[in-house]
This record gives C-alpha cells, sequence and structure tokens, in this order.
C-alpha cells in the first residue's frame, strides 16, 4: 500500500468450511470489534443472516418451552427454548394469498391471573390474554402535555381532588356550596406499626392476620413498607379511632398463638401539612433506563466508501429510524478469504433494528457488502420493558396513573407515574433508584421524585404578565424547573411549574405568586381607595378606560380595599398616575351622590327589574345600586333635578309597569349589565368581579357559611367543581379557608384555637362537664408553640388542676369583670366572646351563630325565639331609652 492507514490488520484465517467454527463469546456480549474478521463465529444471532446475495440455511427449530406451555416461564425472549415467535423481517418474503394460515394460541383465550392483580411481569410477551375490566384499569393515560400550550389542562393528568383541606393541623373536608361537612384532627386517630412481616405480604393478609385477634379494619389502611434486600416488610396502620392503638397492643400481647417474629409497637399519627395558596404535590415519579442497543459492522471492499459512510453517520446525514448513532473510524483487516475489507463500527443502535432497517437507512452506492449484528444489551420491546417497569411501580403501591415518552429517538426510555399515596412515591424513588432490571442486569433503573405545583389564573392577567413570565421562564429552566401555561379554559389559565429539587420548585412558586398577585397601587405612602369603587357605577368604567389606555390590568380587592395592578412596571407606574388624578376627582364629587334609601318593596322592586328601568330613564352613569348598606340604597350620580326624577319614577313604579323581572344579561348582585361575565349550572348570569365577591362576603355573615345563587327565587346551592371552574386557584382556596374559619368561629363549644398569637393550630375543646369524668384534665399540646392547653379552661394552667386553677384566678376574674361592666361589655356564654352593644334592639347576633338576649344573656338558636323572649320576658325588645329614637 502507497500509504499507511491508521487500521488494524489481522492475518488471514484458515479456511475450513468443513468443520463449525467456536461460538464468539464476545459476540455474544455485542463486544467483538473484529466484525467479519474474526475467527470465531458470529452466526449465533437469529438476523446474523448475510443479506439475500450470499444467503445461508436457516438453523432448524428449537425445542419448545414446557414452561412457556404452562405459563409460567419468567425469561420472555431471552429464553433459549422456542416460544413460537412471529417469522423475522430477515426471512423470505412469502405472498400472504398462498401462505397457510399462522397457528393460533388458544391460551389467548384465557385472561391472565396475574394481570387482573396487575402484577404480570410478561408485558406483551404474555401468552394469556390480557383483559382490561373496571377493576384493572386504574392507570388513566392522559394525552402528553408539553410546554408549548398545545394540551388543554384537563388533558395533562386526572385531576382527583377529594374536596378536603389542612387548616390549622386540621382536616376539613368540603361539600355542597363550600360548607365544611367534616373536621378531623390528629388526636381523633391512632397508628401502630407491624415489622417483620413476610416480604411477600399485602393488605390484605394483614388485615386477616388481625382479624384473628377480632380486630377490623379495612384495607384502605393499611400501608405496606417494602425493606430493600430484605425477607421481610412492615405494615404501618393508622384508623380514625383515638384507642385502636392501645386495643389492638392489648390483644396482640395478650394473644395465645402469635405469628412468630412479629412485632406490633404503637406509633405516632403523621401530622398533615398546612395547606398553602396553591397546593404542591409529591406523589409523581419520573422513570428512565437506557434502551436496548447492539452494535453494528458494516464492512466495505474501499476504503474511500467506508470513510464516506463514517463521516455522514457522525455528521447526522445518515441516521436509522431517524435516531442519529455514533461510528467508530473504519478498520481495515482482511477477511477468511484474505480478501482486504474496511469495517465501520455503529454504536447505541437501536436493539429492535435489523439488518433490513439498516440497508434501507443507507443509500445504494453505500450499501455494505455485509452487516454483522451483535446481541442486544437485552431482548425485549420497548413496551415490554415498560409494562416491566410499571409492575415494579405496582409492587411499591397502587398507581393513579402513568405516561410512557413518544420519542422513540431519545436514549433512555422515559416514563411519568402518580401514585395515589405520596408515601409511596417517596418509598419508589428511595427502593428502586439505581436498581438492576429484572430484563438486563447490566441497565439500571433512574427513579426521581417530582414535585409539581399548580396555579389557575385570570386569563387578562396572564396576558398582562406574559413577558415577565416569559423571562422568568427562562431563569427557571436553569434551574432544571419546567414552567407550562395551558390554553385559557372559561377564562383562566392553568400554570404548572415542575422539578425534581423541591426546593427549586419551592422558590420558583414564590415567585410565581408574587407575579399573579400583582402590585398595590399607592399613592403618597397609602393605598389608593375610594369607597365607591365597591360598585358597578361610573368609576368603574373609567378604571377600563385605564386599563385599554395603558394596557395593564386593574383588579379591585373589596375585602382590603385595595387596586392591584397587573403588567409591565413603566405602563403600571403611567396607570397609577392616572388613578391618583381619578381618585381625586371622585373625593371631590363624592359629596354631589344623591343617596335614596329603599325600604324592603322597594327594594323587592329594584331586584326584579325597576333598578334596570330607572337606569335606562336617567341613564346608566347616573344611578349605582348599593346593596351592601343597611338600609339598601340607591345613589344618584347627578343634579338635585335627577334625584327627583328617580324619587318620583321610584314612587309611580305601580304605573310606569317597571315591575318585571330583570333580564339575563343582568348580574343578580349589581343588577347590571353583567362585566366579563361567567354563567352558573342554574343559568344565571354573574360579572366575575361581583361572583368573586359574594364568595369573599360569605365568610362576614353569621349563618351557616354556604354559597348560593343570589338570584330571585333560585337559591341554589353551587357544587364545589363548579366552584373550582369559576374561581381563580387563589379565589377558591381563600373561599375554603373561609369557610373552614366560619365553622370553627360558630362553633366554639367543638373547637378553639390555640391562644398563642398568631398560632393557628385548631384543637378539640372539652366541655365543663366533662371535667366530672376526668380526673386529670384534658390537655392539648400544640405542635407548632408546643404550648400545653387544658381544652376544658382553654388556657396553659400545667402543672395546676383546672379547680386550682380556677381558684386561683377567681378573683382577677372578679376584677375583670368588674372593668367589662363598667364599660358595658358583656360575654357571650357560647364563645366567650367580649359583645359592646352602642344601641338598637336587644336581640344580638354573635359570630359564633348565637342570638342572645342583651338583658338576660339567655341563648336562643333562632332571632324568633329570642324576639319572643324579650316581648314575654322584658316587655319588649327595646329599652325605655331607645324608644326616643
Amino acid at each position: 500500500m502507497d500509504r499507511q492507514l491508521p487500521w488494524r490488520t489481522s492475518k488471514p484465517l484458515p479456511r475450513v468450511p468443513e468443520k463449525p467454527r467456536v461460538q464468539c463469546r464476545f459476540y455474544t456480549q455485542g463486544t467483538c470489534l473484529k466484525g467479519a474478521a474474526c475467527p470465531f463465529s458470529h452466526d449465533a444471532v437469529d438476523n446474523a443472516v448475510p443479506l439475500p446475495l450470499e444467503s445461508k440455511p436457516q438453523p432448524g427449530p428449537a425445542q419448545q418451552c414446557r414452561y412457556f406451555a404452562a405459563g409460567s416461564c419468567v425469561r420472555g425472549s431471552t429464553c433459549h427454548f422456542s416460544h413460537e415467535p412471529a417469522p423475522s423481517s430477515a426471512a423470505p418474503q412469502v405472498d400472504s394469498s398462498s401462505a397457510p394460515p399462522s397457528p393460533t394460541d388458544s391460551r389467548k383465550e384465557v385472561p391472565c391471573q396475574f394481570f387482573a392483580r396487575g402484577a404480570c411481569r410478561n408485558g406483551g410477551s404474555c401468552p394469556f390474554a390480557h383483559i382490561r375490566t373496571e377493576s384493572t384499569n386504574v392507570d388513566h393515560q392522559p394525552p402528553n402535555a408539553t410546554g408549548d400550550e398545545s394540551h388543554d389542562a384537563h388533558d395533562d393528568e386526572p385531576d382527583n381532588d377529594d374536596w378536603s383541606r389542612v387548616f390549622g393541623g386540621a382536616i376539613a373536608l368540603f361539600g355542597v356550596g363550600a360548607t365544611v361537612a367534616k373536621i378531623s384532627l390528629p388526636t381523633d386517630f391512632s397508628a401502630v406499626l407491624l415489622e417483620n412481616l413476610a416480604a411477600d405480604s399485602s393488605p390484605t393478609s394483614v388485615k386477616a392476620l388481625l382479624s384473628r385477634l377480632d380486630v377490623d379494619i379495612s384495607s384502605e389502611d393499611i400501608r405496606m413498607i417494602t425493606i430493600p434486600n430484605s425477607d421481610v416488610c412492615s405494615a404501618s396502620i393508622t384508623v380514625e379511632d383515638p384507642a385502636f392503638a392501645k386495643t389492638l397492643c392489648s390483644k396482640f400481647l395478650a394473644a395465645y398463638r402469635k405469628p412468630p417474629g412479629v412485632k406490633v409497637t404503637q406509633a405516632q399519627v403523621p401530622m398533615p401539612r398546612d395547606s398553602s395558596l396553591q397546593r404542591v404535590e409529591c406523589r409523581r415519579v419520573l422513570v428512565s433506563w437506557h434502551r436496548s442497543v447492539r452494535n453494528v459492522w458494516l464492512n466495505y471492499s474501499e476504503d474511500r466508501i467506508a470513510q464516506r459512510v463514517y463521516d455522514k453517520f457522525n455528521n447526522g446525514t445518515y441516521t436509522i429510524n431517524g435516531a442519529t448513532v455514533k461510528a467508530n473510524p473504519p478498520e481495515s483487516s482482511k477477511n477468511q478469504w484474505n480478501a482486504l475489507v474496511w469495517t465501520v463500527m455503529l454504536t447505541g443502535v437501536d436493539g429492535a433494528v435489523n439488518r433490513h432497517t439498516i440497508s434501507k437507512a443507507l443509500p445504494k452506492s453505500d450499501t455494505p457488502k455485509h452487516i454483522e449484528l451483535a446481541a442486544p444489551t437485552y431482548h425485549m420491546t420497548t413496551e415490554q420493558a415498560i409494562a416491566a417497569v410499571e409492575s415494579m411501580l405496582r409492587q411499591i403501591g397502587p398507581v393513579e396513573w402513568h405516561r410512557a415518552s413518544s420519542n422513540s429517538k431519545g436514549k433512555r426510555i422515559k416514563l411519568q407515574a402518580r401514585f395515589f399515596d405520596e408515601a409511596h412515591a417517596r418509598e419508589a424513588a428511595s427502593v428502586l433508584d439505581n436498581k438492576p432490571l429484572p430484563f438486563s442486569e447490566s441497565a439500571r433503573l433512574t427513579v426521581r421524585l417530582a414535585t409539581t405545583t399548580k396555579v389557575k389564573v385570570s386569563a387578562r392577567i396572564y396576558v398582562a404578565i406574559s413577558e415577565a413570565l416569559a423571562s422568568q421562564g427562562s431563569k427557571w429552566e436553569l434551574e432544571h424547573v419546567k414552567f407550562v401555561a395551558y390554553p385559557p379554559s372559561n377564562g383562566y389559565r392553568m400554570l404548572k411549574l415542575e422539578g425534581e429539587d423541591s426546593k427549586a420548585v419551592g422558590e420558583a412558586k414564590k415567585t410565581l405568586e408574587q407575579l399573579i398577585g400583582g402590585q398595590v397601587v399607592k399613592g403618597e405612602g397609602s393605598d389608593l381607595w375610594h369607597a365607591s369603587l365597591r360598585k358597578n357605577g361610573p368609576e368603574s368604567q373609567r378604571l377600563k378606560e385605564i386599563e385599554g389606555r395603558y394596557g395593564v390590568v386593574l383588579v379591585r380587592d373589596l375585602r382590603k380595599s385595595q387596586l392591584r395592578v397587573f403588567g409591565p412596571e413603566i405602563k403600571c407606574q403611567e396607570a397609577t398616575r392616572s388613578l391618583e388624578n381619578l381618585i381625586a376627582d371622585i373625593s371631590s364629587s363624592s359629596s354631589l351622590a344623591h343617596v335614596i334609601e329603599l325600604g324592603p318593596d322597594d327594594f323587592h322592586w329594584a331586584c326584579r327589574g325597576g333598578f334596570q328601568a330607572l337606569r335606562a330613564q336617567l341613564g346608566d352613569a347616573k344611578a349605582t345600586f348599593d346593596i351592601t348598606s343597611t338600609p339598601k340604597r340607591i345613589l344618584i350620580h347627578g343634579s338635585k333635578a335627577d334625584s327627583t326624577v328617580a324619587r318620583a319614577f321610584i314612587s309611580d313604579r305601580k304605573e310606569n309597569g317597571a315591575n318585571t323581572i330583570s333580564s339575563d344579561t343582568a348580574c343578580p348582585a349589581c343588577f347590571c349589565d353583567a362585566d366579563d361575565p361567567l354563567r352558573t349550572s342554574c343559568g344565571h348570569t354573574y360579572c366575575s368581579e361581583c361572583f368573586s365577591n359574594l364568595c369573599t362576603a360569605e365568610g362576614s355573615t353569621t349563618n351557616i357559611f354556604r354559597i348560593t345563587c343570589v338570584a330571585e327565587s333560585c337559591n341554589k346551592a353551587l357544587e364545589l367543581p363548579e366552584l373550582r371552574d369559576l374561581l381563580s386557584s387563589a379565589s377558591f382556596e381563600t373561599l375554603l379557608q373561609s369557610s373552614f374559619a366560619s365553622y370553627i368561629r360558630q362553633n366554639p363549644t367543638e373547637f378553639q384555637h390555640c391562644p398563642t398569637t398568631d398560632c393557628k393550630q385548631v384543637y378539640r375543646a372539652s366541655s365543663t362537664e366533662s371535667l366530672a369524668t376526668h380526673t386529670v384534665s384534658p390537655t392539648f399540646t400544640c405542635p407548632d408553640c408546643l404550648v400545653s392547653i387544658c381544652t376544658s379552661c382553654r388556657v396553659s394552667h400545667t402543672p395546676l388542676s383546672c379547680a386550682e386553677h380556677r381558684s386561683n384566678h377567681a378573683e382577677g376574674a372578679e376584677f375583670s369583670s368588674e372593668q367589662k361592666a363598667k364599660l358595658g361589655i358583656k360575654e357571650c356564654p357560647r364563645c366567650r366572646a367580649g359583645i359592646e352593644k352602642n344601641g338598637g334592639c336587644n336581640h344580638i347576633s354573635c359570630s359564633c351563630r348565637a342570638h342572645l338576649c342583651w338583658k338576660c344573656l339567655e341563648v336562643f338558636k333562632t332571632s324568633e325565639e329570642c324576639y319572643a323572649h324579650l316581648n314575654r320576658m322584658h316587655g319588649g325588645i327595646y329599652d325605655e331609652q331607645d324608644l326616643l329614637y
């Protein structure tokens, strides 16, 4: 040769065609570098048959696998015996019209008992039928959700909200109308830990074990805890019964025949985590493992062709099934006929690729003389591998849904799964990470716990802060936090943050909350606000003009009496200056408003369309309806003549025919045409802002918390899914929190807050009568401030008994009562809240929903009972001095 090539040469191999060569052990492992020049046989691989131009006879059929016939072979495609596979693509093509019918496997008609339990590890290679029923269909596979905003928010994954929240250490379950249906505390539960159980124990077997001790519990109360590389496991049992743990431990110790080695101990009840504005979820795991790959050798008779193929594979010109592969530089050698050949070795080729696929990937000019295929790293298709990994996840705990990545070009197979229980997700990440796969000892599983948080925000606000979100999204990406914004639905957009680092997701969540919270509009150090902004009148129209002029969004927070602005910083500053002028104009002209107070009949007329008729008579900008005041009022923004016309119009309502039902487009809360309308299931249309304020204001009433439609003659309680769809995430969570606070406030004999300042923990109160049955006062140790509180006295008086505490504080309590009496303050007998009366009748409605007689502090369930008592026992509902007014 004229030039030295950096290729390895080998001596000619002796030609002994009559004697079969020894099998190459490196070739079967996929690590042989000699290709066609190897002196050992490469014929053991099923698709190592040469191209059709130099075809060799096929080996005879292998012996039938008897375990496969019985449905118990665990080797799958790696089994050395025949599983009657379909003919490979390297087999000669046969005309389908003349081909004999393929034999059918009768086992396909028999249901697989392991699949029915969700534990079949053969996946697609299982010979038995995988019939999916309602009981086995526990995995809902939603479509792929991507960050390109091409999918609906509800398509990402099922949203199985159980309508429970954790506030102040208590678990609150909500029902129709956002009412509190039930409150549970950690003190209502008890837990035990069963150790040294057999490794194959299940909730069913644990339940059967306890039933022999006359202990009956639900399987849902049992959580199995697997121990890596151990032949034992444990079970954690939590039951809503404070005495359960002591009862079970006592029965187990007294049992005559105990399971050998099993240990039962009382455990601490898991503390619930407080609910934040947007809940954080840690039940999803991200699973990945290497695809099955193989090495491929391409043999060429010319070095220039081999070099060209090598270059084109490495620069991405040539791909196999659309995936790029790496090629090693050509190496020269001599084959068994002493001819010089050049071999290009491809690495990382998909294990399912055959010779036909490779030859199709290359043009005719670069077709190799011979293609040699190494054994794949494992003999299992992608679908079978996914099924096997899913089975591993289900062995940890029930899986709510799973989804495999649709990208077939990556080097790793990726799978997402969400468990029903967060503890199972954490256990899967701990136990299965870096664990060898059952179908390949060399391949290991990577399992990461993903932290996810979602928040729903108004589509208008999203548009206003989109630039800030885009800028922040690039920063989150550097922190490996994925940000997804889904398309708008019902006027809202769902935003999602997801990442493996919980701290990074937490920091991103704080930033997102700041962005969607907007900026409070301030002027000269104080909040810019005016009382007239509470109503939808001419002032609110001027707010909309400012929004359009500067391209920002203004939101009125009626609960805090604040204006919030959303948009670019410069635009927000310009809008703030216009708002300062607006507030100044409103303040100077507010004294010109004429007030018309409405009696019960007038208010009823206004609600049934009279106010709409008045607006039509005077002009939309001149009349506003104030339904928050007592009595209700109509405000006339205009001249005295306009006020005179309005009063005459209201007086002559029977003659002018205005006593009609309001139009379908009028908001039942403000009686104006709905602005940014939303429609309830009962068919009524609200302003989105009015509806949000309606839900917020419910917590300030003394009635039972219940969100109902306020349209006349409707009063329908709204379901929780509907409220969630109609409100933003922040408003919905605030609604539930207000409902919880209202329930605690209205049930003081059952629940109390920790008396420590700023502590939000809740405990179950004991009645004074319960002291007779307790030799020691029942106490509650706050998990936050660690103060021990007497649940009867509702203060901390350790180590004194209740009697000693009351005796020591009797003198101080008497002095306090005298001071309250001098100030005219009385204490509610039900919740012990201080009440001061500055006028009006002697019926008092406390925030705990107690109706009190101010004269004698007797408690009644309804106001009617209280009024009847005042008339019967005290000669009337007023004091004599109050009758003068």
